[in-house]
């Protein structure tokens, strides 16, 4: 057992004895059923999780807070997608780690789990700090974040209430009534430099503006980031931007421009276009770009050039809403539709039944590929979750 891990598993189990702690979590399962394009393989697919989290506030400003889960995954087929739609997220920012998977049969069955939360929070008048395994989310945009290079999900993530966590030591101070300053260490596989990361951000309004200008160092690469949000006409518009520099690549740019307005009190709409700048505009392009640093470390996963990207939320009733996104490919005219309707169907307990479509031309193999899109496997799925 590394000596990380093993930190986390006796905090976790030493804060559940305080009188004062809150325990709460949730169990999920999924179910999705999907056609490959490239062996016309048809497969079904369960994964169940099971999570439990607990929070002790040790006094007025010192707060613990853990997380551990356990997952079970099984696929009818011996198939390479079998992980694809349960962790999305490389979980790179740790510095050491249990084997995520316990059991594994065949390529059918995996037995996996995850300590995902090991925190110590402290809290002053105007300052915090964060310290431990936490979670990291940076930008305004909808469908895809720039700024997000920790631990960004997949369009094709399936469940994407949870990111996983990071181990890092955290420092946020109030400027002011709408200001903040956040700085931050990330680390990596034995902390060793070239696998972590640091961070400032600066959160500052100007006007109707909510302007929030960011650095980072990150697997020996630099970002730029700035994000804009401001309001018009009734509408929030947000303008969320990226520039990454790797050590040994040519740097590329990514942006999202986009906006959301409320149709009527149960319906929103938003639209974005976004530029991916460490994509390619010719299919033929798209195998050759897996061994670079974005796709390999800058969180990036989409592989064309333009995007149009579109959604909304519509509350059919209090207890059942449908979010529809659409994203398109400008290049390739490739096409993804990702429909999910929600069920709130008694207190903490709630159904899902979703689809994944994909349009476009399809390719016999992953290294000759027609377009983004159409080589993605048609999905149904279904969720049930229940939490305490």
């Amino acid at each position: 057992m590394k000596l990380s891990s093993f930190i986390c598993l006796i905090y976790f189990i030493s804060n559940t004895v305080y009188a004062e702690t809150d325990i709460s979590g949730f169990i999920k399962l999924n179910y999705l059923n999907y056609q490959s394009k490239f062996d016309s393989e048809t497969n079904n697919e369960i994964f169940q999780v099971n999570r439990v989290s607990i929070l002790n506030p040790i006094n007025d400003k010192i707060t613990l807070e853990g997380s551990y889960q356990v997952i079970q995954i099984y696929s009818d087929v011996n198939s390479f997608e079998i992980l694809r739609n349960y962790d999305n997220q490389k979980r790179v920012y740790r510095i050491d780690d249990f084997n995520s998977t316990v059991i594994k049969k065949n390529d059918n069955y995996y037995l996996n789990h995850n300590f995902d939360r090991a925190t110590v929070t402290w809290n002053g008048d105007t300052s915090s700090v964060v310290f431990g395994r936490q979670q990291l989310a940076f930008g305004s945009a909808k469908t895809v974040n720039p700024t997000d290079i920790f631990t960004p999900f997949s369009f094709t993530a399936i469940d994407t209430e949870v990111r996983n966590g990071v181990d890092a030591f955290r420092f946020r101070h109030q400027l002011g009534e709408m200001g903040q300053y956040d700085v931050g260490v990330v680390l990596g596989e034995n902390a060793d430099w070239k696998n972590s990361a640091a961070y400032g951000l600066i959160k500052f309004s100007v006007d109707e503006y909510e302007i929030k200008p960011m650095v980072a160092v990150f697997q020996e690469a630099q970002m730029g980031g700035l994000d804009l949000e401001t309001s018009l006409l009734g509408a929030s518009i947000w303008f969320e931007n990226a520039w990454v520099a790797p050590k040994n690549e040519s740097g590329y740019f990514r942006s999202v421009l986009g906006g959301e307005r409320q149709i009527t009190p149960d319906t929103s709409v938003f639209i974005e276009y976004h530029y991916n700048g460490a994509g390619e505009t010719s299919p033929s392009e798209y195998y050759n770009l897996q061994n670079n640093f974005a796709y390999q470390k800058g969180g990036v996963f989409l592989l064309g050039k333009n995007y149009l990207n579109a959604g909304s939320s519509i509350q059919i009733t209090p207890l059942h809403r449908l979010d529809p996104i659409i994203m398109t490919n400008l290049d390739d005219k490739s096409l993804f539709l990702n429909l999910s309707w929600e069920w709130n169907a008694k207190e903490n307990f709630y159904f899902n039944l979703g689809s994944f479509i994909s349009l476009g031309k399809t390719s016999d193999n992953t290294q000759n590929l027609e377009s983004e899109f159409g080589s993605i496997p048609s999905t149904i799925f279904t969720r049930v979750r229940y939490y305490f």
